[in-house]
């Protein structure tokens, strides 16, 4: 299911007509953000790990033919409602949905200081090449992914 299903399946936008279902759930996805942001550490352990898995799903969603299946319909569901002339809406949709994501990144990014400090080592590394120097990234999504990984690893080395 992707991260915008996993929203729109919340109980309480269940049988709304469209309009004041897309209102409540960008009303929503702004609302819990601003938690994340502001009050990450006081959220309820059951809603960090619900809003941590939301977040990975989001990222990296899985890669099983029904996933893949419910993406592409999600996505052809956008095409059509942006040729339909809903293209700003669609757009805050996922700009909400983007905002969420990154807040709770971040929030987990901070309660983990020593990933903070391997990234902020790797950026200053990064930043003190020249640009002749920096590592070629792949124009691919797979290869992109592979080369990242690969940072990674030398990190965890």
């Amino acid at each position: 299911m992707s991260a915008l299903g996993l929203l729109k399946a919340m109980p309480h936008l269940v049988g709304l007509e469209e309009e004041a279902r897309e209102g409540q759930l960008l009303a929503g996805l702004h609302r819990l953000a601003a938690q994340v942001e502001e009050a990450w550490d006081t959220l309820p352990e059951e809603q960090k790990q619900a809003l941590t898995a939301f977040a990975y799903l989001a990222v990296d969603p899985p890669r099983d033919w029904r996933t893949r299946l419910s993406l592409a319909l999600g996505r052809w569901g956008m095409a059509l409602r942006m040729i339909r002339g809903d293209e700003e809406e669609v757009a805050q949709l996922i700009l909400a949905a983007h905002r969420l994501i990154h807040a709770v990144l971040d929030a987990i990014e901070r309660e983990n200081p020593i990933y903070g400090e391997e990234l902020d080592r790797r950026l200053a590394e990064l930043n003190a090449l020249q640009p002749d120097q920096l590592p070629e990234v792949p124009g691919s999504e797979p290869a992109r992914r592979e080369w990242l990984e690969g940072l990674l690893r030398k990190t965890d080395a």
